[in-house]
């Protein structure tokens, strides 16, 4: 079986990938927000750590922090959901295993 260690190298060129990710998201948003908000509301413009905080208020409050790790709540509510369109779709079967013949009305 092959050895599954990641080597220093490696995990520090995908820590500085994330890190440069997250730097270029916030300056995408700081971008947008200095050039549609002044514009369009008059707000004043934003500074680069201004946009991150921005970014996590909207995550702390739209998004939140899963108590079990990132796909925890994403798989409940997909595996409610699921469940929730099998019962749907056994009671339409139900319902129009008594009608054979179409109706038109």
């Amino acid at each position: 079986m092959r050895n599954r260690k990641m080597n220093p190298g490696k995990f520090i060129l995908i820590a500085l990938f994330g890190l440069g990710m997250i730097v270029l998201f916030i300056f995408v948003v700081m971008s947008l927000w200095n050039w549609l908000m002044p514009l369009i509301f008059g707000i004043s413009i934003i500074t680069f750590w201004q946009a991150a905080g921005l970014l996590l208020l909207s995550r702390i409050l739209f998004g939140g922090f899963p108590p079990g790790g990132k796909g925890n709540r994403h798989h409940s509510k997909k595996d409610y959901w699921k469940k929730r369109m099998e019962e749907r779709c056994r009671e339409n079967k139900e319902e129009n295993s008594g009608n054979t013949a179409l109706q038109v009305g």
